[in-house]
Formats: C-alpha cells, structure tokens, sequence
C-alpha cells in the first residue's frame, strides 16, 4: 500500500472459462492479482482501469468486492479498493504474454489457484484464492455507483483529511475499520466457507458493522438459520412447534410441503390466499422444484415475524425475501413493474398516494439510487447494496405478517385435528378462528378421525388487525392494537361444525378472553402513596434483590421480553415518554432559582422549541401510521371512560388525567375513548394533541381517538389552531407541525361501538340513506381523508350531525321531520342534518345498539341526556369560551353508564 494514500486492485475474471488474471513480481517471485498505487488526484477507478492496461487486457470495471482502511503512523489514511472485472478478449492464451517488463501473467481456474498454494508457490496475500471463490460461487460485489457520487470514485490526495475524503471514505473512518492484512489459515476457511463469506460492503448501514459483514446466505441454510433464529428469539419451544405444524402439513418430517399445502398453512396465519405463491418462492431458497423444507420454512416464517429486527444479520437476510417476494418472474432481477409493486407497498405503509404517476416517479429515482436502469433492471446485489448503505429506505416494512406466526400456532400437535365438539365447547361460538381443511395427502396416519385429543389453545398475544399484511408498519408500538374486539382482527368465523364427517381441521383460533394464557410483564412498578409513579424497574435487573430465583434462566426471558411492546412504553428515553416529561414540566410553575429564571404554569419557558418541535412531528409520523391501521369504526370493550369536547383545555386534561388514570393509561384497567375536537377555542391545542398522541403510542391498545369537526383544515384556518402552531414554532416550523397533526386527524376512525351496544361518535347518526343506516357501513370510508365532506358523506354526516331541539322545531322542519325519516336540515351549522328521537330509535333498532353517546355541544354541567334517555351528549372542557361550563366524561362499565363532573371551580 502507498503512502500516497490508496491503491487499486483488479480481480479479473473471463466469464466463458471461469479463469482468473494473476501476475507475478519477477523480482519478489510474489504471486497477486494486477494492483496499482494512486498518485495525486488519480481516482481509484481510474487506477484500476489503469492496472488492467498495464498486464495488456482490455477489462469491463463491475463492482467492488472490497475496501480496506487504515491510519499510518504519522496518523494518515490510507485505503485499498478490490474491484471485479471481466476480461473483454475472447482468447485469454494470447494475453499470457502481454506483461510488462519484469512480471509474469497467467490465466488460471481457481483449481488451478489452489494447487499453485499447495505446491507452497509465494503469495503476497489471500486474496486471489479468496476472491476467485468467492465469485465463483456467485457472491455479488458492490455497483461502481456506489463509489462517491454516483459512479465518480474518490480522488485520493497526498494527506487525506475529512474535507477532501470521499463518502466511502468516512464512512470507512466512522466505523473505524483496520486494514486486514495476510489472513491466518481459520480466517482463509471462513472466507471460504458460503454461508460466513463477508460480502463487498463496507461498513454501517442496516447491516452489521465493520468491513464487509453481509453473510452469503445461499450456503448451509441450517447454519444460517440457526443464525437468524437466535437473534429473533425463536427458541427450541418456539421451534418445536413450527416442526410440528411442518409435520402435519407435509405429512412428514422427511417430505417437504407442496405449493397445495403451504397455501393452506400461510393462510391460516393470516396471509391472503393471493400472494401465498409468491411468499413460496421467496421461501423456496433452494429453488427446489418439489417444495419447501423444515428449515426453508422455519427461517421464512422469523423473517415475517413483525417483531424481527430490521437491522443486522435479520436485515440482510430480510432483504433476500423481500427481493424474492417481488421478483414475481423468477428472473434475478425486479423489472420497472416488479419495482413499482414494492414502490406501492412502501407507499402504502407510509399512508402516502399511490396513484400510477407518483408510484412511477418513485421508481425513476429508485433506479437511480441502485444504479440500473429500466432495460436492466434491479439485481440483488444493487438492492442490498441500496438498503445496506441506507440510500434506499421503506423496506423494513415489507414481507410481514400481521401478528407473529409463533403466537398463531398451537402449543403442540394434539391440538390438531381437535373433534367438532371439543372446538364448539372449549374455542367457544364466538371465537376468531379460520378452519383449514387437511387434505388426505398430508395427514398423518396415526391420528383418527375419531380423535378426542384436547385442543392445545394458542398462547395469547396482541392481535392486529390485516392491514395489507406484507406492507403493514411493524413498530413494537402496533403490537399492542386492541385485542378485545373480535372483528378487528377477523380472519374468518368458526364453521358450523356438527355436521362434519370427522375431518381433521387445524384451527388458527382467537378464542375468548377467558381462554387465553397470560404472561409476565417486563416491568415493575413503585407507586407512592398519594398515588403517583414513583420508579420502574425491568425484571432482568432486579436479580440481586431477591425478586428473581435461579430456576429462571433471565437471557432466555429477556430474548422474550424485547419482543413485548412494553419494552417501549417504560422506556423514558422514547419519544412519548420525552414528550411527556416535556408537558410535565410545561404545567408546572418554576420558581425563581436566583438567576432570574422563573417560568409560570402552562408556558414552556425557556424549552429548545427547535427539539420540541422535532419531538412533535416524529411523535405524528408515528401515530398517523397507527391510526390509518385501526378500522374506521373501533369496537371497544368495557370498562371504558369517554371523554367529550376538550378544545385545546389542556388544565382540565391533565385533572382528568389525575382522576382517571394517574398511574398512566396502560397501567389503567380501563379503555379511554375521546370523541374529537381537540383543537381551536382554547390556548393549547399544541399540548393537548401532543399529550393525547404521546399516550396514544404509549397504550395503542386502550387509548382511542376518534375525529370531531374541528379535526378539518379549513375549520381550523377559520379558527385559531393554525395560527397557533405558528405562534409557538415560528411560519416555517409552525406550518409543518399543524399540516402534521392535521395528517393524523385525516386517518383517525370516525366512531366506536362499546360492548356492542353503546355507539359513539362526536356528532350524531346518520340518515338510512348512508349505508343503510348501518353502522357497519362504516368501516368502509377511507382510511385517510383530507376533505370528509367530498370523500365520505357518511363521515361528513358523523361528524356534524345535531339531536333536533324541540325550541328549534318550527312547521317547516316539522314537516321535514315528518317526510325524512326523523331528519332535517341543519340550519344552525348549515350542514348535515338534525334527528328526532324517532330517527334516534329507529337507528338503534336497526344495529341492535341502547345508546349513542355523542359530543359536539357545550352542555352547562357537562353532560346532557336526550331523546328519551337513549342519548347523551358529553363535553369534557370547563369553562368553554370564557363561559362558566363544567366539564364531563362518561364511564362503561357494569351495565351502565355512568357520567362524572369534574369540579373545576
């Protein structure tokens, strides 16, 4: 290597032979692949286009199989960078003699390579038999696209400082890579060895660290598997039970499974029956033609798991299926089309358009960043190159199932098959199950027809609702959606059973709440006696205290626990914690520390708004893609507190909240439900939406919120809540904080049913004529809507509509009463309409609903029961308007309905 800074080497390969270029020093009787040192301003590539000309071949520069960094003595940088090549001459015996003065060349086959080692001919260095394998057996170098500036390699000076260094040359510095020099003869094996060869990439990225850590996956997929599975927490129990699923599906561990029974199998965890082929091929990592193996299966199912990590050897391992899953011809590479179908599934787990102009300008600048083009198309290696070094971005959304396939299998085989009566008796009429019908073939001939096994339940884990499965978000935050409800995570109802003839079925069950297993918690928590949070501790950390006994091994718990959601919710240092901590500090009053520094109550004193600001908007992009996966309609179960109009009051928020769930929402055996307008009128609409979201991303499972009509842009710039935004934050800052939010409020759900029989909503019914009068019919509005009033009439009449007042009730709005149904215009808000308590009965009557509970009016003591005692209005924020209002919640639980007034005097 030069002191000048870098050098340039060239594995020269001719594609028709499989032979490689060596050259041989005369002088040293060194044997080595063509290299040559930099000289000032040269770039590497250059050099080694240079080194090529130099042994008399005319060569086609493909890749970079390797960068190599390290610091001189006199604290300089130098760097070495190993490109792939292909020979452009069609006969390589008469380039043998075409070496310059004082060396020798020769073509050779990597046998050939060996042998020479064997005969202990001197090499400086490993690398021609390591790299000559390595591209015999196919491994992939990095695209030149990728050196600096899209194809425009680094230019090495004399003294390399950061000013003058190239992108891969930082990056190199960043991970503080050391130059590997001649490696021993245990490195040289594992070089060798597929499945550890290390790939081009040079540090950072998604991928591991340090210098070319990417592992050939294609080798001894057991080894690898084993890999994976270890650092995604799919342990011997865990691994048990896939085997046995394989067993009864495949007929045997031996055979393999068919497409047939893989179809049936990845159904039943909830993928749909649409893109099963194309998750069997991507499983089908040997291309065999006759099925998927054990092990092809088990290391599929933990890269769709959607707690696997995205990072690391999961990522890249990921990365492979994901390219597999979308290369839907079976070619090696993702055409325009295949591109553009990964381009719309990204697009649609961020919740952006999908419309063919925007999904086809995406492409363009994605082909770009790999590097190819549209008559190419995307190679592997371009695409693991793109995502390793984090220049493409969306994937660790990709290829995921919705709920971890561990959770959805039985605990052990003789769950399987279970007889009709024991599935009606012990899943229950009720249950979320999908019944797979086991073909003759794949049944295994010890287990009757007639068998009265007990049905094994499955362990119980968060359910999340079949969102585009393989493009839902898969934050540890989503895993904790509502579990209660039955519909939102429906699959398919169980069969009527009785007449069955004694076939074997696998259920895939989400069996009542009084059937499933529970788990231990990661955490504990210290309360202090006036009722407050006084500390939380994770178990793991807890072992010296006594509270542990030796008979639990922690490093296996622990692999469990950081698969749990509430590995987040505890963590102060997460972005709703932080934004929190902030509130905290925002409500409370600072007394003068001597320093002049006091800070009133409400006001945020001296705060960085810059970070405040950047906190917020990571908080809503968050929070947009959980509320744009939860159904348009929730359905919640008791008990659940429902809190009215609030209006930027963020005082009587946080009295609520001392109230109700002083501990916090997730440690409240209580569902929360607000029913929207949580902005305009007041002064804090900012920390209001920021403390609602903050919890919302705390406890997914049981804080909901649902849109009101202050929830719409134009209702806000007619307000005050933009102007606010811009107040607190400044024009710039302030604009993209309230279009954030505002993104949020087009994806929340627009009503909730509670204990399938309390409907709530902000505004009020709708007219039959929206969907029957169904609320079922809800479910269907958009999940993301900036103008409700055009994409959604349903919505539209949802969020504004008003019970008819009888002070109202002139002869014209009698007689529309009388001709509509119960409904009328709405003359106050001069949209939507009224109802009358006919209207009101008839909706009830027609969805099998007691009550609606509804916001959208100050009520003098909060609350207000209307339309013979089958409506309440709630409003939550005293003081309304300078007015002098109480503020209310309502509380389900028990079979009533309870309301609540906060004294706020």
């Amino acid at each position: 290597m030069s002191s000048q800074g870098g050098n340039s080497s060239l594995l020269l390969v001719k594609r028709t032979d499989g032979r490689f270029l060596l050259t041989k020093d005369v002088e040293n009787e060194e044997w080595w692949i063509p290299n040559k040192n930099l000289c000032p301003n040269e770039t590497f590539r250059e050099a080694a286009e240079a080194a090529a000309k130099a042994v008399g071949v005319q060569a086609a520069l493909e890749g970079i199989l390797r960068v190599e960094y390290s610091m001189t003595g006199n604290c300089e940088s130098e760097m070495r960078v190993i490109f792939l090549a292909e020979s452009l001459c069609d006969s390589w015996r008469a380039r043998d003699a075409a070496a310059p003065t004082g060396t020798e060349v020769r073509w050779v086959t990597l046998e050939e390579i060996e042998s020479m080692k064997s005969r202990q001919l001197r090499f400086r260095g490993d690398e021609p038999l390591v790299w000559s394998s390595y591209v015999q057996e196919g491994g992939l170098a990095v695209p030149l696209s990728f050196v600096a500036h899209k194809g425009n390699p680094p230019v090495v000076t004399k003294s390399m400082n950061e000013e003058t260094a190239s992108p891969l040359h930082r990056q190199a510095r960043l991970t503080k890579m050391r130059r590997l020099s001649l490696m021993s003869e245990d490195n040289k094996e594992e070089m060798k060895s597929p499945d550890k060869t290390n790939s081009p990439l040079a540090g950072g990225g998604v991928f591991p660290d340090g210098v070319a850590e990417m592992k050939h996956v294609s080798g001894n997929l057991k080894e690898v598997n084993q890999e994976l599975l270890r650092s995604t927490g799919y342990l011997a129990a865990e691994q048990q039970r896939v085997k046995e699923l394989y067993v009864r599906f495949s007929g045997g561990f031996t055979k393999v499974l068919n497409e047939e029974a893989f179809t049936k199998l990845m159904i039943g965890l909830g993928a749909p029956k649409e893109i099963c082929m194309d998750i069997y091929h991507a499983f089908n990592v040997s291309n065999s033609g006759e099925g998927i193996n054990y092990f092809e299966l088990l290391q599929g199912l933990a890269c769709m798991d959607p707690a696997t990590s995205h990072g690391g050897l999961p990522a890249e391992i990921r990365c492979r299926y994901i390219f597999r899953y979308y290369d839907k011809n079976r070619d090696g590479n993702l055409n325009v089309d295949e591109l553009g179908e990964m381009m719309k599934d990204i697009r649609k787990s961020k919740g952006a358009s999908i419309l063919e102009e925007d999904v086809k300008a995406d492409v363009k600048t994605s082909m770009g960043i790999f590097g190819c083009t549209a008559d190419s198309g995307v190679t592997l290696n371009s695409f693991l190159m793109a995502v390793g070094s984090l220049n493409f971005r969306g994937t660790s959304t990709l290829f995921r199932l919705t709920q971890s396939p561990i959770v959805r299998l039985p605990t052990s085989t003789p769950g399987f098959g279970a007889p009709p009566s024991v599935l009606k008796a012990i899943v229950g009429a009720g249950a979320t199950v999908t019944a797979l019908v086991i073909p003759d073939a794949v049944k295994t001939p010890e287990k009757s027809k007639k068998s009265k096994a007990k049905w094994n339940r499955p362990a119980s884990r968060p359910h999340i609702r079949p969102v585009s499965p393989l493009t839902h978000d898969i934050s540890d935050t989503e895993l904790l959606q509502e579990a209660s409800s039955s519909k939102r995570s429906r699959i398919g109802t169980i069969p009527d059973l009785d007449d069955d003839k004694g076939t074997d079925a696998l259920m895939f069950a989400t069996p009542p709440s009084h059937h499933q297993h529970y788990e231990l918690a990661t955490h504990t928590v210290k309360v202090r006696r006036t009722g407050g949070l006084s500390g939380v501790y994770k178990l793991w950390d807890m072992n010296l205290s006594g509270a542990i006994t030796s008979s639990i091994n922690m490093e296996i718990e622990k692999t469990k626990f950081f698969r749990m959601s509430s590995m987040d919710t505890f963590d102060q240092k997460s972005l709703p914690n932080e934004m929190l901590a902030g509130l905290r500090y925002f409500e409370r009053h600072m007394k003068n520390d001597g320093a002049g520094n006091e800070k009133e109550a409400f006001s945020w004193g001296a705060v960085n708004r810059t970070a405040l600001s950047v906190c917020m908007l990571s908080i809503c992009q968050k929070v947009r893609d959980l509320l744009q996966g939860e159904p348009r309609l929730l359905r919640l179960k008791p008990p659940t507190y429902i809190l009215g109009d609030l209006h930027g009051n963020f005082h009587d928020l946080v009295c609520f909240e001392k109230v109700l769930w002083r501990l916090g929402p997730h440690l409240t055996p209580c569902n929360f439900l607000f029913l929207g307008d949580y902005v305009d009128r007041g002064d804090y609409g900012v920390e209001v939406v920021a403390y609602l979201f903050a919890q919302k991303l705390l406890a997914p499972s049981k804080v909901f919120l649902i849109r009101g009509n202050h929830e719409l842009r134009a209702i806000q710039e007619m307000f005050q809540f933009r102007d606010e935004c811009i107040e607190k934050f400044g024009d710039m800052v302030g604009n993209q904080i309230w279009e954030a939010i505002n993104d949020c409020f087009d994806a929340m759900p627009i009503a909730a049913v509670v204990d399938e029989k309390i409907f709530c909503v902000h505004g009020g019914i709708p007219m039959p004529c929206f969907g029957k009068g169904l609320i079922s019919s809800i479910d269907n509005v958009p999940a993301v809507m900036k103008d409700p009033e055009v994409e959604s009439p349903l919505a539209w009449e949802l969020m504004w509509s008003d019970p008819v007042k009888i002070d109202d009730v002139d002869d014209d709005i009698l007689k529309e009463l009388e001709t509509n149904g119960g409904f009328a215009s709405n003359e106050t808000r001069q949209t939507a309409h009224v109802f009358s308590h006919e209207a009101l009965d008839s909706f009830l009557a027609r969805n099998d609903l007691s009550h609606v509970i509804r916001a959208h009016e100050v009520k003098p003591i909060g609350f207000q029961v209307q339309h013979h005692g089958r409506l309440l209005t709630v409003f939550s924020s005293s003081h309304y308007c300078g007015s002098g209002n109480e503020a209310a919640c309502v509380l389900v639980d028990s079979n009533k309905i309870r309301t609540i007034r906060l004294d706020t005097a």
